[in-house]
C-alpha cells in the first residue's frame, strides 16, 4: 500500500517466524517471506529474509498475531504476520498513526495451469468516518467514483503502470517502454542484500505451477504489505481485496479467488483487525471488477516530478527497480497495464461448450486408447474444476442446479474409472 506517512522507516514488530522453504513448494509458513526476482519458468534460488526488527516500544493494542489459512477455488490462502501496526518512530503517538502489517501467500493447488501468477488487490480507506483519497498524483482518477465499488482502487504507487502489487511495471529491456503486459513483470533480485535497506516496506514474489517434459514446477505467490494511515485514531481503516491471478500459460487471464484483509478504528479509538476471509472462490467481487476497469483506463504521465519520486522511491524500495533498465523520458506518457475483466456471457459460452466436450469423452472414453485415458480422465476433471469455478459467479438459482448436475455426472464417472 501507498503510504500516507511522512516518515520513510516502518520496522514490523518482533515474529517468532523462521525462514522455512520447500524447494517443490517455495515458502510455507511458518516464514519469514523471502524477496526473489521471478520471470516464467525461471529457477528460484538464493533467498533472502526481510530485514524484521524488534520495534523499541510497545506499540499494538493487540499483539496477537494471526496466522491462517484459507481457501479458494483454486488455493490456498496463508496471512502470516498479521499483525496491528503504528508508527514505530512515534512513541508518543503524535500522528495518530495506525495500519496493518500482511505477508501474504498463495499456494496453487495441482489442478493450476499457469508459468507466472501474480498477486493485485484493491482497496479502499476511510478516516474520520469518510471516504479517503490520498492526496498523491493519479490515486483520484484510479479510484471508482460511485456505484459497486465506490472509494475502491488498485493498490500500488502513483507512477507505476503495473497493476502487480510489487511491481513498477517500467521493468525489462527499455525497448518494450509502453507495450508491456502483466507477464513481463519481474519481481526483486536474489542477489540484493536486503539487509542492507531496512526501510523496505512491501515487496513479494511471483509464483506458478505447471508440468513441463513430465515434471511439476511449482512455486508460491507472496505479497508483504505495511498499510498504515496518519491521523486515524478514530473511525479509520483500510479495506483490502486481494487475487492471485494468472499471466502466462493456460489459465492465463484466470483470477484464482480473493480474499479480505485490513484493518479499523472504532468511535471508542479500538484499534482492530479486519477478519482474514475469503470473499469469492473464482473471480474477484465487483468492487475489485469495477477497480480494474477504472485502472484500465488510466496512464501515467511522467513529468519531472513523478522521476523525482521514482528516483527516491529506488532508494527505499530497490528491489522494485532492480530489473528496470532506465526510466522513461521526461514527459511520456504510459498507459496502465491492463487487467482483464471477465464477461459473464462470454465465460457462460465457453463452460457450455466444455460440458458438450467432457460429454462426448464420456461417450467415447470406452473406444479411447487405455496409454491415453489418463489424459482423459485429467481433461474430465478439469473441466469439473472449470465449472465449479463459473458457479462462484452466477445468482441464477435454475442455472446453479443445471451446472450442479453436470457437475454430479462427471464426478460419478471420474470416480468409476479412476479405480
Amino acid at each position: 500500500m501507498y503510504q500516507d506517512h511522512q516518515k520513510k522507516q516502518f520496522i514490523r514488530a518482533s515474529s517468532p517466524f523462521i525462514a522455512q522453504q520447500n524447494p517443490s513448494k517455495g515458502i510455507s509458513f511458518p516464514a519469514v517471506i523471502p524477496v526473489l526476482r521471478m520471470k516464467s519458468g525461471g529457477d528460484i534460488s538464493n533467498a533472502h529474509p526481510l530485514p524484521y526488527q524488534k520495534e523499541p516500544f510497545q506499540l499494538h493494542d493487540d499483539k496477537a498475531i494471526q496466522l491462517k489459512k484459507i481457501t479458494t477455488s483454486e488455493g490456498s490462502w496463508t496471512a502470516g504476520g498479521y499483525e496491528l501496526g503504528r508508527d514505530s518512530g512515534d512513541p508518543l503517538d503524535l500522528t495518530g498513526t495506525r495500519g496493518a502489517n500482511m505477508e501474504l501467500v498463495f499456494e496453487p493447488f495441482k489442478s493450476v495451469d499457469a508459468k507466472q501468477i501474480i498477486l493485485t488487490q484493491a482497496v479502499k480507506t476511510h478516516k474520520n468516518n469518510a471516504p479517503y483519497i490520498l492526496p498523491k498524483p493519479n490515486i483520484e482518477n484510479r479510484t471508482v467514483k460511485d456505484g459497486t465499488g465506490a472509494g475502491y482502487r488498485i493498490d500500488n504507487d502513483p507512477y507505476h503502470i503495473s497493476p502487480a502489487y510489487h511491481s513498477s511495471g517500467l521493468e525489462g529491456p527499455s525497448e518494450k517502454e509502453g507495450s508491456r503486459t502483466i507477464a513481463d513483470t519481474t519481481f526483486g533480485h536474489p542477489k540484493e542484500e536486503l539487509g542492507q535497506n531496512e526501510g523496505m516496506v512491501r515487496s513479494g514474489f511471483a509464483g506458478y505451477n505447471y508440468i513441463e517434459g513430465g515434471r511439476l514446477n511449482t512455486h508460491n505467490a507472496a505479497l508483504v504489505d505495511r498499510p498504515r494511515l496518519m491521523n486515524a485514531k478514530k473511525n479509520s481503516g483500510h479495506t483490502f481485496e486481494t487475487t492471485a491471478l494468472a499471466t502466462e500459460g493456460k489459465d492465463a487471464g484466470t483470477y484464482y479467488g480473493s480474499v479480505r484483509w485490513g484493518w479499523e478504528t472504532n468511535n471508542e479509538g479500538k484499534h482492530s483487525l479486519l477478519d482474514f476471509e475469503v470473499i469469492s472462490r473464482g473471480t474477484p467481487s465487483g468492487n475489485f471488477i469495477e477497480s480494474a476497469k477504472v485502472w484500465n483506463e488510466q496512464s501515467v504521465k511522467f513529468t519531472p516530478e513523478a522521476l523525482e519520486s521514482l528516483d527516491e522511491e529506488r532508494q527505499i524500495n530497490p528491489l522494485i527497480f532492480n530489473s528496470v533498465e532506465k526510466l522513461p523520458e521526461e514527459n511520456t506518457v504510459l498507459t496502465n497495464i491492463k487487467l482483464p475483466i471477465p464477461s459473464l456471457k462470454s465465460k457462460q459460452k465457453s463452460i457450455i461448450e466444455l460440458i458438450d466436450l467432457s460429454e462426448r469423452l464420456m461417450v467415447l472414453f470406452p473406444k479411447v486408447q487405455k496409454s491415453q485415458r489418463k489424459e482423459c480422465l485429467t481433461m474430465l476433471s478439469r473441466i469439473k474444476t472449470l465449472i465449479l469455478r463459473y458457479l462462484e459467479t452466477i445468482k441464477s438459482l435454475t442455472d446453479v442446479i443445471s451446472f450442479m448436475v453436470k457437475v454430479a455426472k462427471i464426478n460419478d464417472f471420474l470416480i468409476e474409472h479412476k479405480k
